[in-house]
Formats: C-alpha cells, structure tokens, sequence
C-alpha cells in the first residue's frame, strides 16, 4: 500500500461528500490509501471520469478519513519514507507531561471557539484538544474520546493528577474528554480541567472547570456526565492497532447480529 506524506496542514472529512469536517492533519503527516472514488464529470467533458475524495488512514494515529483531492501536488506527495512509530515507555511519556500541560495552558489562552473535527489550533474540539497537547509534547494517543478512554490506563479520581483525561459521557458511550490541569488537595477537594466544549453545553472553546455540581451550569453539567479517569503510561504501538482492529470488528459483529 502506498504511503503519502502531506505537504500543509489539511481538513479532512467524515464521508465521500466531504462536508463534515472529521479532524485535521498538520504538515508532515503521513497516511495510506483506504479507497477511491471515481466522479463523473458534468462538463463539457461529460461522461468522463476523474479522480474523486479518497478514503485514508493516517499513518500516525490509525484514523480513516476523506481526503478531496489525492492528484493535488500542493497537498500530498508520496513518500519512500515510511512512518516509523516509536513506542514510549511510561516513565518517557511521564518527562514530557509538564509540556503536554504547557500546551494545553497555551491553547486556553489563545482566542478560540469550539470547532467540531479542530485539532491543529487554535480552534479545537474536546478530543483535539488532548490530542494535538500530547502529539506535540512527542506522544501520539488516539484521534477521538471513546477511543483515548479504552487507550489510558484507568485510575481512581482520588489518585488523579495533572495531565490524566478525564471521561464524560452516559451509560452507552463516551462522549467528551478534558484534562486534569488542577489536582484536589485539602483547601481546594475538587479536581480542576481543562477542556474544549461546545455552544450548547459549554463554554464554546478551550475553558477550565471542576469536577463538582455547582451553581455554574456549565461544571455541573459535565459534572453529572462524568464517568471515569485514565492516565496516558505510553504512546500508540502496533500492537495496540492490531487488538483495536479486533475490538472493532467484533463490535461491529456485535450489532450486526443484535439489530
């Protein structure tokens, strides 16, 4: 399978009609060909078909997306340089923590609103967020929240510290990540994050809150959604996309068979 590299940082998008926008990948990032699609042209030169969006999957991070345009020099070129995946241990992954929290400081300083697929800055959404502030400290998790719950390690809130993920969500899915920025002590008991929610919910962008209902909606409602704490101990292996794929695809047998 041939391996591309991407020459820009470029959005790319949940289907074939590439509307909706599924996450974004900075220069220098590399991926694979899933699949093509073929477009009728409805020109002058019609009936003839041309190169159309193309499925991929980044190399990096494993995740499948649409790109528009394989056959636009300004975007990709293929490589001869595969990506090589360097594997973290827990105690590389723990050196880099004060820069993954720097730059997650950084990201809520900057103005910035919520944006649904925002990964490169400084418009981001929740799991782009812990995304891009690990990837740029040297450590790849996973692209989305669910998928970065089942990566982390789980801990006990009591035992949470600075730069553990915290999970939001109900009894059917997880649907919202945020980091641990503030740790419980005596004088403050409650767990301060910082995270990027959306118009509706949230703040609408990069915010701190905590991990108790009060009077401010905003923290109470994410308050009443929480549903566990992992830690980040390594960075994304082969081994892990091997056993994800397995996952996957008995879940997907799963309701396959229950609908």
């Amino acid at each position: 399978m041939s391996e591309y590299i991407l020459l820009k940082d470029t959005d790319l998008y949940d289907s074939v009609e590439c509307k909706g926008m599924a996450t974004q990948a900075s220069r220098g990032r590399h991926f694979k060909v899933v699949g093509q699609q073929k477009i009728t042209s409805a020109t002058a030169d019609e009936g003839v078909e041309r190169p159309g969006p193309v499925q991929i999957r980044l190399c990096e991070d494993n995740y499948d997306a649409w790109l528009a345009r394989l056959d636009d020099p300004s975007v990709c070129n293929s490589t001869t340089s595969p990506y090589e995946r360097s594997s973290l241990s827990e105690e590389e992954v723990f050196v880099r923590m004060p820069l993954v929290l720097k730059n997650v400081e950084e990201a809520a300083r900057k103005e910035n609103v919520y944006m649904w697929g925002g990964t490169l800055g400084p418009d981001l959404d929740c799991s782009g967020l812990t995304q891009w502030a690990f990837a740029a400290a040297g450590v790849w998790i996973p692209r989305d929240a669910y998928q970065q719950r089942d990566f982390a390690t789980p801990i006990e809130v009591s035992e949470a510290r600075c730069g553990d993920l915290l999970f939001f969500g109900d009894t059917t899915k997880v649907d919202h990540v945020a980091m641990v920025t503030e740790q419980a002590t005596l004088d403050s008991p409650h767990v301060g994050y910082t995270h990027s929610s959306g118009v509706t919910f949230g703040r609408n962008g990069v915010g701190k809150d905590l991990l108790v209902e009060t009077e401010d909606p905003v923290g109470a409602h994410y308050a009443r959604r929480f549903l566990s704490v992992g830690r980040i101990v390594k960075s994304v292996t082969d081994e892990y996309f091997t056993l994800a794929e397995r996952d996957c695809s008995e879940c997907q047998a799963k309701n396959h068979s229950d609908t």
